[in-house]
């Protein structure tokens, strides 16, 4: 991956920026209830020994109750990770959350959140150069939006998952598509796909569908054996790793605490919740506010207007590299947008864009990469050029306040149309 840096200039220039922002702008405190839930868990495993985030300096209403005690509501995975680099942070420096909780806080969210965003910048840039003539505009149009056309690049200085679990569906589709497009001979890279793919469902429940959707391409495109002897022996080690972590966790249970703990225990936010948290809006209404409105996939990250177009002109193309990923993510919002349409309310909570719908994002970069071969006219890259100033724009708005309103959710506010 490293030789693009070294062939192109731009594609430095880019890469140094993306580096920047996640130096200077990584918060070095906690940022809202969702990474304090997750900073709670990894100081209560190294410093305290347990699960329970109890002991923790962290309070967070992302909480539930199990056997008397509370943990965290999130998945095992990330807090585990992010446990041994701070177990390693405090046996090689003596920093603690308690003597230096600034620096700690700032190296876990950098090491954990920033690096892998930063190699993902550095694997989008090596892809393109595969399959784009990097002297061509749709290169620099392409490597401009996946560094910093959407909110995975926004999210990238706070601790969350939703950044994690869209640079481990990335490198599933960049060692998959890498090998079949023939860029790749070794099957390592099936294997690399398979464990990414195993991975990106352990951070974000819901990518369990892209990642069921990569089997079914590697079964279609290297044979059964083949895709059983290399991709779903390495899938299987993350996943084995979530449950296992989910019996320690819960003394018992392979279901997360989310799914099995009490949220309504005496004293618990969720008896009496507030803003976001209560809101009833008509379906139809909450449907049109996560497309289109100020929670908006495609109000707020424009591009994926362009991604839907690179999506139709390959599903119409049955010899199209990128068919698949169509296919892929056509699956993945059919079956992913109805269930938060009729299981939630709240937007994800205080939060810039549709959260929980941010690890489609790798799928929507590679179809921007169709549309982008396919833009011809001062008018048609105008259009392209204004919907990857506004996305950026959007994302580097999450640097403001990270858990606040979006541009869009602010105009909303203010003209009166919503009251919170």
């Amino acid at each position: 991956m490293w030789e693009v840096l070294q062939q192109d200039r731009f594609t430095r220039w880019v890469f140094a920026g993306a580096c920047l922002f996640v130096l200077l702008m990584t918060r070095p405190q906690p940022t809202g209830h969702h990474d304090r839930a997750r900073f709670a868990t990894v100081e209560a495993l190294i410093d305290h020994g347990t699960w329970s985030i109890e002991p923790s300096r962290f309070d967070t209403i992302d909480k539930v109750q199990r056997h008397g005690k509370l943990y965290a509501s999130k998945p095992p995975m990330m807090p585990a990770l992010m446990a041994g680099v701070y177990a390693m942070i405090k046996h090689s420096t003596g920093r603690t959350f308690g003597n230096a909780q600034w620096l700690v806080v700032k190296l876990l969210v950098v090491i954990c959140i920033g690096v892998p965003y930063l190699f993902f910048v550095l694997a989008w840039a090596s892809f393109l150069n595969a399959v784009t003539d990097r002297r061509r505009w749709a290169y620099r149009f392409c490597l401009l939006a996946g560094a910093f056309g959407h909110y995975v690049f926004g999210y990238s200085i706070m601790a969350n998952n939703h950044t994690m679990a869209a640079v481990a569906l990335f490198f599933a589709f960049y060692h998959q598509w890498m090998l079949d497009m023939g860029h790749r001979s070794s099957l390592w890279h099936l294997s690399a796909a398979g464990f990414f793919a195993g991975l990106a469902p352990t951070l974000e429940l819901p990518a369990a569908v892209a990642s069921v959707g990569l089997f079914v391409a590697a079964v279609a495109r290297f044979g059964p054996r083949t895709t059983w002897n290399w991709f779903v022996p390495a899938a299987i080690l993350p996943l084995s790793a979530h449950f296992v972590l989910n019996l320690i966790a819960t003394g018992g249970s392979l279901l997360p605490f989310y799914l099995i703990g009490d949220y309504h225990y005496p004293g618990s936010y969720w008896n009496n919740p507030m803003s976001f948290d209560t809101l009833n809006e008509p379906k139809l209404l909450y449907t049109f506010q996560f497309i289109l409105g100020h929670h908006g996939v495609l109000s707020l990250t424009p591009l994926w207007l362009f991604s839907l177009w690179g999506a139709w002109t390959s599903l119409r193309d049955p010899d199209s590299p990128w068919r698949p990923v169509a296919l892929i993510l056509s699956a993945s919002v059919l079956i992913a947008a109805p269930y938060f349409v009729f299981k939630t309310g709240n937007y994800g909570g205080g939060a810039h864009g549709f959260r929980w719908l941010f690890w489609l994002t790798p799928m929507w970069l590679l179809l921007l990469i169709p549309a982008a071969q396919k833009l011809r006219g001062r008018a048609m890259w105008s259009a392209a050029a204004a919907a990857l100033a506004f996305s950026v724009f959007t994302a580097l708005f999450v640097s403001h306040d990270p858990w606040g309103m979006s541009p869009l959710h602010m105009l909303f506010n203010r003209m009166g149309w919503i009251d919170y």
